[in-house]
């Protein structure tokens, strides 16, 4: 696997523990609340990301799972949702880390997200 592979799947925010991420592979971490994007614009879906965030965390949520699909009904089944999504995460100061969800909550077609406390 390429190193460029890797950020592609997860991502940990700078200073984060990096056992972290392997908890959120693991599943130690409960998914609170999902958000499905299926169906939405690429505009739409980072908007919609946005708020989700920002509401989970107010919740108090430490896990979220968000299912943005793994764009076989895109043009060129190319992911766009996918992309869209996980680069917004990536700079999103909220996010400490991401990882492909479990397959029992969407495998590659949905990322769970550990939120600041």
């Amino acid at each position: 696997m390429e190193h460029s592979d890797v950020s592609d799947i997860d991502f940990v925010a700078h200073g984060v523990d990096r056992r972290e991420i392997k908890k959120l592979k693991r599943g130690e971490y409960i998914v609170r609340d999902r958000r499905d994007l299926h169906g939405m614009t690429g505009a739409d879906a980072v908007a919609s990301v946005g708020r989700f965030i920002e509401n989970s965390r107010h919740a108090g949520h430490r896990c979220v799972c968000i299912i943005h699909g793994r764009g076989l009904h895109s043009k060129g089944n190319a992911p766009i949702l996918k992309t869209r999504v996980r680069e917004y995460l990536t700079s999103h100061r909220s996010v400490l880390a991401y990882t492909d969800a479990p397959v029992s909550e969407g495998g590659s077609g949905a990322v769970c997200v550990l939120l600041r406390k």
